[in-house]
């Protein structure tokens, strides 16, 4: 095992822990699942798993789950029809946060759980490009697909503060909230009360 660990690699850590610590949680949503990689950390031999997404990449992981080529909104799933659902790195594409909230609400159980990943506004790099005027919200992604909006478009991205607040005023209490480091193995611990980590982590329960 090398000294560096990739974003990947700790990400794919934090939710194969999450995983694991939830595996009572069998009726499972990944909301925005894109090409399935992560979807599949959380298969385990109970879970009935559930990816949607309004893009088919036609990945070879969709034959490993239930892949629905849909709006995330106009879902056509039922209500309460999950316990556990997911949603990596797709609140910050959306206008209107607060709907897609209202919409995991809606079709969480009572007591459900999302485990919510999404960019930290102030990691470190983007903090440099914010302190230099060089990153305004939105900001597109990639140059050459500036026409597709809001695919390749941060439209919002979130404080700690901010991602609490709107998390607990639509209806979340947080279980667990994670800073996700990636880079040298060891010594990121004294880094954690900062606010330069890459990625926000967070469970979050139905209230």
């Amino acid at each position: 095992m090398g000294i560096i660990c990739t974003h990947r690699e700790v990400v794919e850590n934090v939710l194969g822990s999450i995983s694991k610590d939830y595996s009572g949680y069998n009726n499972f949503l990944d909301m925005g699942c894109g090409l399935g990689d992560r979807t599949l950390i959380f298969k385990n031999g109970d879970r009935e798993i559930t990816g949607i997404d309004c893009i088919n990449h036609h990945s070879k992981n969709y034959d490993n789950f239930m892949f629905l080529n849909r709006d995330i909104f106009s879902n056509g799933l039922s209500s309460e029809s999950f316990d556990m659902i997911f949603s990596y790195d797709v609140i910050e594409h959306l206008e209107k946060p607060e709907i897609f909230l209202s919409e995991i609400r809606r079709l969480l159980r009572a007591g459900g759980i999302c485990v919510l990943s999404t960019p930290n506004k102030y990691r470190i790099f983007g903090a440099i490009l914010i302190l230099l005027g060089k990153r305004k919200f939105p900001y597109c992604l990639d140059e050459r697909n500036k026409e597709k909006y809001p695919e390749y478009w941060h439209i919002k991205e979130y404080t700690e503060k901010e991602l609490r607040k709107i998390v607990t005023e639509n209806g979340f209490g947080i279980e667990k909230y994670y800073k996700v480091f990636y880079g040298f193995r060891k010594g990121l611990k004294y880094f954690f009360n900062l606010p330069f980590f890459h990625n926000h982590i967070v469970i979050m329960r139905k209230i």
